[in-house]
C-alpha cells in the first residue's frame, strides 16, 4: 500500500502555504499552449491535450487508462486533435486525476460490482464518511469494530436527519459515489451519485 507524506514548512502544511502554492502553480501551470474555456470550471485556461492516466480500476490497463481521450480521426471534430475535442484546462485535469488516483490507491475504500470499480468521498474528505457509507452499502468489513446493530442504529439516525456526533457525521454533508469500468484503453463512467449523506442513508434504510 502506498504511503502519503505531507510536509510542513514553519508549522504550515506545504499545500496550504500561499508562497508554495504560488510557486507550484507558476511551475506546473505555465502559460504555454492553446487557451480555451474549460468545460469543467468555466474559466479560461491552457488546454490539457492528454490527461494523466488513472490507475487502480480493475480490468483496465495496469499502466493506467483515461476517462478523456481521442485516439483516432473518427472521434475528432472540426479538425481538432486529442483533448481539444473536449476542452478541459490543465488545472481541472490535474485536480480530478490526482484526486481519483488518491481514492483508487486506498484499497480499503474501494469496492467492486461486476466489472465496476466504486469509490466514494464527502465534501471535506473526512474518511469516516467513506467507511460508514461502504459498510452501509456492502456490509461491515472484517476489520471493522462495528457490528450490524450499531451500523443499523447509525443509518436510522442519519436517515432521520439527525447527526451522528460520536463519529462527527452530518446528514447534510454532500456525498458522492463514482463507478468506473474498463473500456479498451479508456474508462467509462458507469454511474455518478451526488446527494447528501443523509439522503443516501435514507435510501439505504
Amino acid at each position: 500500500k502506498g504511503v502519503n507524506l505531507i510536509f510542513r514548512v514553519d508549522s504550515v502544511f506545504a499545500h496550504k502555504d500561499p508562497e508554495i502554492i504560488e510557486a507550484w502553480n507558476k511551475e506546473y501551470f505555465k502559460e504555454e499552449g492553446e487557451k480555451i474555456r474549460c468545460l469543467v470550471t468555466g474559466d479560461e485556461d491552457i488546454l490539457e491535450k492528454t490527461h494523466p492516466s488513472l490507475k487502480g480500476v480493475d480490468g483496465a490497463q495496469s499502466s493506467g487508462a483515461s476517462i478523456v481521450s481521442f485516439n483516432a480521426p473518427a472521434f475528432c471534430s472540426f479538425g481538432r486533435e486529442q483533448g481539444a475535442n473536449a476542452p478541459i484546462g490543465k488545472k481541472a485535469a490535474f485536480a480530478y486525476t490526482t484526486a481519483l488516483n488518491h481514492l483508487l490507491l486506498d484499497r480499503e475504500n474501494v469496492r467492486h460490482l461486476g466489472d465496476t470499480t466504486i469509490v466514494c468521498w464527502a465534501d471535506g474528505a473526512e474518511p469516516q464518511y467513506q467507511s460508514i457509507s461502504l459498510a452501509a452499502l456492502f456490509g461491515p468489513s472484517v476489520q471493522s469494530i462495528m457490528d450490524e446493530g450499531m451500523l443499523h442504529s447509525m443509518i436510522k439516525r442519519l436517515a432521520d436527519g439527525l447527526p451522528c456526533e460520536e463519529l462527527s457525521l452530518s446528514p447534510d454533508t454532500k456525498f458522492y459515489i463514482l463507478g468506473l469500468a474498463p473500456n479498451a484503453a479508456r474508462l467509462s463512467v458507469r454511474f455518478f451519485y451526488n446527494s447528501s449523506f443523509g439522503e443516501l442513508m435514507k435510501n439505504v434504510n
